[in-house]
């Protein structure tokens, strides 16, 4: 099956050259897009290499761009993502919270117990119809019981069905306010009092876009989700032809300032709980187990894929693409940092015994909340470690050793937002510096 191990044990040379940096191949090597998974050359399944444990059906997105469910014993393999206007594969969805679509009947607009229509009608589950009366035209929906103070995204996927401008507003206060141009692909904004970060617009197929805007729930525990529609002069009061619409599908509100997976809900909001991904220990030591065992003294790895990032003003570490710990003393870290002014600065962290190195990065300029593409590279030798992100070398620091982490599980995205990784590659030696950097470039 796709993204659950397809067997490229019986020609792994041929498998594994393209993954291959100075003309060696990875001892570990998980392709999630492919499905392609190897142990020291040899073809392997998923749950060789991996231990994973959600606890309830999520949802993944197949080639055609359509979302199906996943259960609970599965990870979302195989997962498209939309790029520049196309569906591409982009390997395994990992969202590591919990996290729940606050609205009800998400996916059916005709449920008037859930969503108030004015001067609209819900011809379908998901096409709302502007009537011919003179006034706004619009369609919404309350939820209750929020917390205030705390930041909530409202999303969407919106189609042109006769008109191209439509405002998407927290409507309670006001202070969240946007103009979407579905012609033009583009956002302004209305009222941005409690808009966090930027207003997020990416470009689907047959003219559908994918919208997402975050904002402070800054008084009160309710928040008022609506669409209203604009005319072809960007008027939202207008006489409305009885016709002229939008395709309306995977309505959200999720708490935090990033847009996540799709959650279709009916009657009541639907959880997802977050998800764990890790090497198992045995897959480890097999690999990379140093002659007469024990830790290698030298080690690469490689992570590539896509990741949103949510800010927080006091923590360095709340996006971890990587986790090896034994302890506080003992372990390898990357971090992606959003503390302070930091937009996206990665760490590159070691611990051994206590006695810690760490090299950063430059801050990157990436939107908060925005979905964006990384590669990311450790090489430690030589008594030394450098990283890079996104072909940017961080330098290099001295180390005394690297601690002995064979017996742990090496956990991949235990903390963040969303991510979907790609890939994750590793040699037990330090490869050469310039072929890493060109290869996360």
């Amino acid at each position: 099956m796709l993204g659950l191990g397809l067997a490229i044990g019986m020609a792994p040379h041929a498998h594994l050259a393209r993954y291959s940096l100075g003309g060696k191949a990875p001892a570990i090597l998980a392709d999630y897009a492919s499905g392609a998974y190897a142990l020291n050359g040899q073809g392997c399944a998923f749950s060789d290499l991996h231990d994973f444990s959600p606890t309830n059906t999520s949802w993944r997105r197949d080639g055609l761009g359509n979302w199906g469910p996943v259960t609970s014993a599965s990870p979302r393999t195989g997962h498209h993502i939309w790029k520049d206007g196309q569906l591409l594969p982009a390997g395994i969805l990992l969202e590591p919270s919990q996290h729940s679509n606050l609205l009800g009947y998400s996916e059916d607009l005709t449920q008037g117990s859930a969503w108030v229509t004015s001067g609209t009608t819900a011809l379908t589950a998901t096409h709302l119809q502007e009537d011919s009366s003179d006034g706004y035209h619009r369609l919404n929906q309350t939820t209750h019981g929020l917390v205030s103070g705390e930041v909530y995204t409202m999303q969407g996927v919106f189609t042109p069905a006769g008109r191209s401008t439509l405002c998407l507003r927290e409507a309670i206060q006001g202070g969240i306010d946007i103009e979407i141009n579905l012609t033009a692909g583009s956002i302004s904004v209305t009222n941005g009092t409690d808009i966090i970060g930027i207003p997020y617009i990416e470009a689907r197929d047959a003219g559908a876009y994918f919208v997402a805007v975050s904002g402070l729930l800054s008084t009160g525990t309710d928040w008022t989700y609506e669409l209203c529609l604009a005319d072809d002069a960007g008027q939202q009061s207008y006489l409305g032809d009885g016709i002229s619409g939008f395709l309306v599908e995977d309505l959200q509100l999720v708490a935090g300032a990033v847009p996540l997976s799709h959650v279709p809900t009916e009657s009541d909001a639907v959880s997802i709980a977050g998800e764990s991904l890790s090497f198992k220990p045995a897959a480890l030591s097999e690999t990379l187990a140093a002659a007469g065992g024990g830790m290698p003294a030298e080690l690469t790895l490689v992570i590539k894929g896509t990741m949103s990032r949510s800010k927080d003003p006091v923590s360095y570490a709340n996006t971890v693409p990587i986790k090896w710990r034994l302890s506080s003393d003992d372990y390898i870290d990357l971090i992606i940092s959003t503390y302070d002014t930091h937009t996206g600065r990665p760490y590159f962290r070691i611990n051994s015994g206590g006695t810690k190195s760490e090299v950063s990065g430059a801050n990157d300029a990436y939107d908060i909340g925005v979905e964006h593409s990384f590669s990311l590279a450790m090489v430690i030798g030589g008594g030394l470690v450098e990283g890079f992100y996104n072909g940017a070398a961080t330098g290099q620091t001295s180390i005394s050793a690297l601690p002995d982490l064979l017996g742990v599980p090496w956990e991949i995205f235990p903390t963040g937002a969303a991510a979907t990784v790609q890939e994750f590659l590793v040699w037990p030696e330090a490869l050469p510096v310039a072929q890493v950097q060109a290869a996360t470039a």
